[in-house]
């Protein structure tokens, strides 16, 4: 495919009315299923690629000396992984956005053990209530 070629293709999320449930793992997938790629190109479309597309190459998409350190880690030892795959394949065939179980965002913790580090959980789920309430006395004014 021509356009896999010139670096400017990637895969991503950019919101749940778009794409459901901002789950890169499943865009990879569905990518790698309906554009007929690989496993490994599918994650590199996810990473390197969409660096590559944003025009931020030079600063994240890889682990590199000098790079952000914006790494997942994704347990592979899920039933849905199977023992034995193959790396890519068990994570973008295999698991799902549920199987990362930790987050650095530029090299600080953000999500260890599946918890949320940098946030309250009860505070945020209680947000859109709140914002439901402000909208209706917006509207109600």
């Amino acid at each position: 495919l021509p356009l896999l070629d010139e670096d400017r293709t990637g895969l991503g999320t950019d919101s749940p009315a778009a794409a459901g449930a901002l789950d890169l793992i499943a865009e990879a997938r569905l990518g790698a299923l309906l554009g007929r790629l690989g496993a490994a190109e599918a994650l590199r479309l996810a990473t390197l690629g969409s660096a590559a597309a944003l025009g931020l190459g030079a600063r994240i998409g890889s682990i590199e000396p000098g790079k952000a350190a914006d790494l997942v880690c994704i347990d592979l030892g899920d039933a849905a992984c199977g023992p034995g795959a193959a790396v890519f394949a068990a994570i973008v065939f295999g698991a799902a956005g549920t199987a990362v179980s930790d987050v650095w965002a530029s090299g600080r913790a953000a999500l260890a053990g599946g918890r949320l580090l940098a946030f309250d959980e009860a505070e945020l789920a209680a947000l859109p209530a709140e914002w439901a309430r402000r909208l209706a006395l917006e509207a109600a004014a």
